[in-house]
């Protein structure tokens, strides 16, 4: 009857970010208070994916693990091409966009448990954050719900996609969590090589030459997703 139809993206192809208004919750004005300009601008939209951890011993090499595919789920959701009217030339400018706040991106490559109490106990101590929500990281752990939080993915514009990427999501934690069970190591990537396939990813999407592993060998997303259906297919 309002001749409005509803669609989902990473960002809004045209709107003004400086003349919308922020959700009345204490947590966003405090938010907006401490990053002022980068703060304002987050009219973005990401779709999130909980994935159930049975064990806590494994929520860190999962999220190591993640990481190091994590450049897939990000190029096939990539919808957000477009910022304030302007083609921004990138396929995710949600991705870099939402980087900018100070606890968000990529996630320190911690190998035990304690070392993350400890960079949250600091966080807290110093007031960065004043609870473990405020850790907004692409990977991350989210021990309210006993579940690994994976908040790559773009907006996506309707719900068929949402499914998808929520099933690659978790059938790529399950894939990794029955290879910590058979007692394998699980695969890294070194940080530069992390961030590295995050900006491609944001920038080329489906075009992105990823790479694969520590070694620094590369592969066409595209192929990279074929030979992970196979993969996963199980």
């Amino acid at each position: 009857p309002l001749r409005i139809e509803l669609m989902g993206a990473g960002t809004h192809p045209f709107a003004r970010w400086d003349q919308q208004r922020v959700t009345d919750k204490q947590r966003y004005a405090t938010l907006i208070d401490r990053t002022q300009w980068w703060g304002r601008q987050m009219l973005i939209y990401g779709v999130h994916v909980h994935v159930g951890v049975e064990d806590r011993a494994k929520v860190l090499p999962l999220q190591r693990a993640m990481l190091t595919v994590f450049g897939l789920v990000q190029s096939l959701s990539s919808s957000s091409p477009f910022w304030d009217g302007s083609d921004t030339g990138y396929a995710s400018n949600r991705a870099l966009l939402f980087q900018q706040l100070p606890t968000a991106g990529l996630p320190f490559p911690f190998d035990r448990w304690e070392q993350l109490e400890q960079y949250v106990g600091d966080m807290l101590h110093t007031g960065v954050i004043e609870g473990f929500d405020e850790v907004r990281w692409d990977v991350r752990p989210a021990p309210r719900f006993g579940t690994l939080e994976m908040r790559i993915a773009d907006g996506a514009s309707n719900l068929l996609e949402v499914g998808a990427i929520s099933a690659l999501t978790h059938c790529l934690v399950e894939h990794f969590s029955q290879r910590l069970d058979a007692g394998e190591t699980l695969p890294t990537l070194p940080p530069w090589f992390a961030q590295e396939n995050k900006w491609r990813a944001a920038r080329y999407g489906m075009d992105a030459i990823l790479i694969t592993d520590a070694g620094g060998a590369e592969e066409l997303v595209t192929d990279s997703v074929s030979r992970w259906l196979r993969v996963l297919e199980p």
